[in-house]
Formats: C-alpha cells, sequence, structure tokens
C-alpha cells in the first residue's frame, strides 16, 4: 500500500517508498516511464533511472484500430472529460459533469466507459463520441459497481461487487456469484492467462474459473491472502498480489482438477454419519445430498439426522467436492424408517379425532361452569394477569442471566482448551478432541455476538477488531445498493488494543454503519484505518446526503457514540463534506 517494487526473476530488484494515496499505476510505453495516478499531485520519484510520476488526473491512452490516440482526463473543476484526438487534432470531447471517470475500454469501434458514482457501462461510438446505449438496472443489467472488463473468446467479461457476469451478443449470457462459488461477490480484478483460464481476485480470497465451474486457490494452497486486489501473469508464473503481500504460482501448465477428497459414510439408526478425508485443503471440502427426488442440499455436520423422514422406504444420495475439484457422486443407497405404532399417520389421525371430541366436551362443560361463577372468573382472571406480568419479569430476568452465565461458561471452555491443546502431543486422540471441544465452543462463542464476543481472548487484538468490522460491513451491505469498501488493511505490527476499547469500537462503528445504510442514500462507503505515533485512526464516510451537525447532535445514536470513545479516553469527529465522515481517534498508550 506504501512501496512500489521492481521485480525480476521472482526477486527485488529495488523499492522506493510512495507516500501520495494512489488508485491506478501505468506504464507509459512512449517515455519508459510510471504513471501512479491519485487523488493530488506528489512529488517525482525514480527507480533504478525509471521515472515514477504521481498524477493527479486519472488519464487513460487508448490506440485505435487505425493508430490514432484517445485520451480521457479528469477536469477537476467540472468532473470527468474524455478527448478525443485524430492526427494530433482534437475531434470531439464527452463531458461529465458529476463523476470523474475511472476506466475506460476500447473494443471494435466502441467506447466502453465506467464512472466513479455512476452503476453500470455507457457505450460510445469512439469515432464520433456519441451514446450509443446504456448497461444498467433500467436497461435490464442488473450492474453496480463496475471494476474491470476484459474481452475475451469472443464475449465480454464484467468484474463487480455483484459477481462476475458474462455477455455475448449484448446479453447476459451466465452470472457467477457466491452461490455458484466465488468466495466473495465483490471481485477487484480479473485475468486470462496463457491457457485460457480466468483467475478471480475477490475481496474474500482467489477463485479459479475454468469449465463454467468456479473453484478455491485457498489458504491450504499457500495463498494467504484474505482480500486480493489483482491477478497478473508473467514469465510462467501467476502473480497474486493482497492484504498479506504476493502470492506466486507456477503456470507453466494449466491449473488442473484433481480431487483429495474421499468421504466414508456409515448409517447408525435413523441418522447417516459422514467424514471426509481430506489432508491438502480439508476447510474447503463441500458435502450435499438428495433425499427421494428433493433437492440438493448441503450437510453442514458429520451427522445427518433423518427422524423427521416417513415411515417407508427411501432413497439417500451424497456428492462431494473441495476446492480444486468437481463434484463425486456416490450411488444412491436404500434404507427404510420405522417408527413404532403410535408414531404412524393412522394412529395420529385417530389421535388428533379423539382428542378434538374431548376438547369439545370440556369446552362445553367449561362454558356452562363458567355461566354460573362469573364474578368469580373474573376476579380470577385478574389475579391471573397480575401474575403473568410478574411472570414476564421473571422470564426475562432469568434469561438474561442464563446468557450472561452462559457466555462465561463458553469462555472457559475455550481458553482452558486451548491451554491443555498447548501442554499435549500433536496428531493424539486426545489432541483432536480437545481441539474439537475448543472448535465447537469458538462456534458458539461468537454466535453470542457482541456481548460474548468481547470476552474473547483475541478480541483485544486490532487485526481482529478491524476484520470484524470488515466482515459485518459486508455482511451488512451487501444486500444493498451501497458499495463498501476498506483502506489501509495492512497493520504494520500487532497491536493489542488498551482494555475496554475493543468493545466500545465495535460499538461505535456498527452504530455509524447501520446510520448509513438506513439515513445516508451513499453509493459507496469507505472504512479505513490508521496508525501514526501511537495515535489510532479508524473513519467511516459516505458519499451520501450528510447532514446537519447541529440536529445531528440531538439523536440518541451520535450521543452514545461520543459517549462511548468518552470512556476509553478518545473522541469522536462528525464532518458533512461530500457526505458523512465519521471519524475515531484515540491514544493507544492511553
Amino acid at each position: 500500500t506504501n512501496r512500489l517494487y521492481k521485480i525480476k526473476n521472482k526477486q527485488i530488484l529495488s523499492s522506493i517508498s510512495i507516500t501520495e494515496h494512489r488508485e491506478k499505476i501505468q506504464a507509459n510505453k512512449n517515455n519508459h516511464s510510471i504513471n501512479i495516478f491519485g487523488s493530488y499531485e506528489g512529488k517525482k520519484y525514480k527507480i533504478q533511472g525509471t521515472p515514477v510520476n504521481v498524477v493527479v488526473t486519472k488519464q487513460f491512452e487508448l490506440l485505435t484500430e487505425d493508430s490514432n490516440i484517445l485520451i480521457s482526463n479528469k477536469n477537476v473543476n467540472h468532473g470527468g472529460e474524455l478527448n478525443a484526438y485524430k492526427n494530433g487534432e482534437k475531434i470531439y470531447s464527452i463531458s461529465f459533469k458529476r463523476d470523474l471517470l475511472k476506466e475506460v475500454y476500447l473494443h471494435k469501434g466502441k467506447l466502453y466507459i465506467i464512472r466513479d458514482n455512476q452503476p453500470g457501462i455507457r457505450i460510445y461510438n469512439a469515432n464520433t463520441g456519441t451514446l450509443i446505449e446504456t448497461w444498467d438496472k433500467t436497461t435490464g443489467f442488473p450492474l453496480q459497481k463496475v471494476t474491470k472488463v476484459l474481452f475475451h473468446n469472443h464475449k465480454m467479461w464484467i468484474a463487480s461487487n455483484r459477481g462476475l457476469f458474462i455477455v455475448e451478443g449484448n446479453k447476459i449470457q451466465n452470472k457467477f456469484s457466491e452461490q455458484q462459488g466465488l468466495l466473495s461477490n465483490h471481485i477487484n480484478d480479473i485475468y486470462f492467462d496463457q491457457h485460457n483460464i480466468l483467475w478471480i481476485a475477490t475481496q474474500r480470497g482467489v477463485n479459479i474459473y475454468k469449465n463454467d465451474i468456479v473453484y478455491t486457490l485457498d489458504k491450504d494452497s499457500g495463498q494467504k491472502s484474505s482480500f486480493v486486489t489483482a491477478i497478473m501473469e508473467l514469465d510462467d508464473h501467476i502473480y497474486i498480489s493482497g492484504n498479506k503481500g504476493m502470492f506466486i504460482k507456477n503456470n507453466l501448465y494449466p491449473f488442473k482438477v484433481k480431487s483429495n477428497t474421499d468421504i466414508i459414510i456409515k448409517k447408525k439408526g435413523a441418522n447417516f454419519i459422514v467424514n471426509p478425508i481430506n489432508y491438502l485443503n480439508p476447510n474447503s471440502t463441500k458435502i450435499q445430498y438428495k433425499i427421494n427426488k428433493d433437492s440438493w442440499r448441503h450437510l453442514n455436520t458429520d451427522t445427518l439426522l433423518l427422524q423427521h423422514l416417513s415411515h417407508g422406504k427411501h432413497k439417500i444420495q451424497f456428492k462431494y467436492k473441495d476446492g480444486l475439484s468437481d463434484w463425486k457422486i456416490n450411488s444412491p443407497q436404500s434404507f427404510t424408517m420405522y417408527h413404532p405404532w403410535y408414531e404412524r399417520p393412522w394412529f395420529i389421525t385417530f389421535l388428533v379425532i379423539i382428542t378434538s371430541v374431548l376438547l369439545l366436551v370440556i369446552i362445553s362443560l367449561k362454558l356452562n361452569h363458567s355461566r354460573a361463577k362469573n364474578s368469580f372468573l373474573k376476579a380470577t382472571l385478574h389475579e391471573r394477569e397480575l401474575l403473568k406480568k410478574e411472570l414476564a419479569n421473571v422470564h426475562k430476568n432469568i434469561a438474561q442471566d442464563f446468557h450472561d452465565e452462559l457466555g462465561n461458561k463458553i469462555a472457559s471452555i475455550s481458553v482452558l482448551s486451548n491451554l491443555m491443546s498447548k501442554k499435549m502431543k500433536e496428531n493424539t486422540k486426545e489432541f483432536k478432541q480437545i481441539k474439537k471441544i475448543n472448535r465447537d465452543s469458538n462456534s458458539l462463542y461468537s454466535g453470542m455476538r457482541d456481548f460474548i464476543w468481547s470476552l474473547d481472548q483475541n478480541s483485544n487484538e486490532l487485526d481482529h477488531v478491524f476484520c470484524y468490522l470488515k466482515d459485518f460491513g459486508e455482511d451488512l451491505f451487501s444486500n444493498s445498493d451501497i458499495t463498501f469498501y476498506v483502506e489501509n488493511l495492512e497493520i504494520p505490527r500487532q497491536i493489542s488494543l488498551p482494555y475496554y476499547w475493543s468493545k466500545q469500537l465495535i460499538f461505535i462503528f456498527k452504530e455509524a454503519m447501520t446510520n448509513c445504510i438506513k439515513h445516508s442514500k451513499a453509493t459507496e462507503v469507505i472504512l479505513h484505518l490508521n496508525i501514526k505515533d501511537n495515535i489510532l485512526t479508524i473513519s467511516l464516510h459516505d458519499n451520501g446526503i450528510g447532514c446537519a451537525i447541529e440536529s445531528l447532535k440531538r439523536k440518541n445514536g451520535l450521543v452514545n457514540m461520543i459517549e462511548r470513545a468518552k470512556k476509553i479516553n478518545s473522541e469522536v469527529n462528525i464532518k458533512s463534506e461530500n457526505g458523512l465522515k465519521i471519524t475515531f481517534v484515540g491514544n493507544l498508550n492511553s
């Protein structure tokens, strides 16, 4: 995020520090220099004799079929502007009043333009500059934030924050999202390698697209980044950059689909126990099952409970895969469900009829009895209402006490099992059991939401808190029209927050994100982290309508955020400028 590296043969030859904010890097082949485009003009650099310029205007140099150059740039005062030149003379301009240009693509006499704050793609005639058509939700294209476009194999491949779209003949032929295997719908980059295989960089890892199937290059394969920004190929190697550095993979031979998984299935009573076997990438293993003619369902545990099935014969079928393989389908298995006579349909029907008759008789007797003792019944009902309210309060207190006690017990189980595992030898039966206890307790522990999460032994680590906020933001904004971004994911070192900070930070920014999705009318939200001289700064900035600070101060949400910051000797600043910006500032030494 703050350095430029020059690499050859997988060796770093040189590097320089780039302090300015930057958005894009581009090699200028005319003068053999490198341009870094950012939000303001920066100083000039050199890396081993190669000039490096930080340029305030976004600029894209595109060569047309007849060798004329199209240059798009940014007009600071009026927004985006694209200028077309022919034989050195300007032939037309396209201006955008409110938005800046993000990307421009030239293909078969057409310009495909992506703008910063406008969804979808605008298509222009490259020779005349006239608008041909618009691709967004108003014209049947469910495109929101487009990040990159490729033209390959007579198709158009569009990466966006809603997944991957494949367009052929001006129509969407296919779409891939998390439901089809993507790690995240937010795609940062796409790249076709020399073997005609598509690599996909997402905000949660790397996917590989081959033969209309999405595969996963997960952490067990050596790729450690959880936020991947760019992918490219050079000298038979794939280079993948992300928040954990750069991962290099040999790509001399094409990616091969290979299964590293098998499953063992055992029937025990009315249940099936399914144990997957995978030593290379076990976290990517997926198992599905189908009963009779039902649709396929995901199996999320190692035991499939079938007590709900009706009495009689049934068929079950399993299929499974890992991140690097296709689905393997087992042969169907027949089994019979036995229910005692009192659970069979005919007895249940009989029981319902008898019960209904008895209920009618009892109701009739009660009605007759109530007519004779109407006054007594009113008094009884009044007392019952009082008791009901008192009992409701008791239930509420018991529930709260149980919630607190359960959180403490789960935390104790997690900590003790973790300590025991450190004192035991690995690959033993006891070690595996202790590790399973630890995993199950941690899973329950995380489900207790913010309060229980704040008791976790790792919750005071800054990277854990920031990842928690990142995951919460992605889940919160995933089903909205707001695009959520994270800046400065790389934390320079492991930092433990002072006591009570993590809980307050979580509550402050969850409140801020919730207010944003409710009131801001924004299209983009950026979560930013910075540490300098032990001063921690976290901000949430949207490009929405903003608000009047004076009126906002009377809202409970802002008062709560400010009070929470005061509890840890910190402050929350609010600015309404090009949207709303909420900034937390705190001294880590306090």
